[in-house]
């Protein structure tokens, strides 16, 4: 009666490109890239060592989006009350199964994307530089070509620092 959700979807179709060369990177670059790279590191032999490496990346970035949703939580909320509700909010989205060892590519993605949300809220808060969330912003748009829906938020924090630039601080 047990469901396997880790190669659903394209899931299958990934796992199989493992197991070939590299031909094109398509829409998500450095996740093509960073997979084929730790594929080739375990010395890969078929379709069970490249779901194995898909299902590590996926962990790994669930690791990793647990730690970054305690800090997005924590920076955002007021009180305990606020932020309890936002651990709970950020750690029950419906992306989690991504981090499920789910063979997908949207999972580096993902992680970049609330990092760089992080970022930008630091950022806001006067915590941080404009380079930070830049930064981050980059590294998502390189793991997937769909980031740049994030471009309208990216041309506000440049209208916010162009507005505490000290020469408009006469205006």
């Amino acid at each position: 009666l047990r469901v396997r959700v880790q190669t659903l979807g394209d899931g299958p179709l990934y796992v199989r490109e493992l197991t070939e060369p590299l031909r094109s990177l398509s829409s998500e670059p450095l996740t093509v890239y960073l997979v084929h790279f730790l594929y080739a590191q375990t010395h890969g032999a078929g379709k069970a060592d490249a779901l194995r490496v898909y299902q590590v990346l996926s962990w790994t970035c669930g690791v990793l989006y647990v730690f970054v949703s305690l800090l997005m939580a924590d920076a955002i909320g007021r009180d305990r009350r606020e932020r309890v509700i936002l651990r709970l909010f950020l750690l029950t989205v419906g992306t989690m199964e991504l981090f499920c060892g789910y063979a997908e590519h949207y999972a580096p993605l993902t992680v970049a994307v609330l990092v760089y949300l992080y970022l930008a809220w630091r950022y806001l808060d006067g915590q941080s530089s404009l380079t930070a969330p830049v930064l981050a912003w980059s590294i998502a748009f390189a793991f997937h070509f769909s980031a740049p829906v994030l471009f309208p938020s990216l041309v506000f924090l440049y209208y916010v620092e162009w507005r505490r630039s000290p020469s408009k601080s006469g205006l």
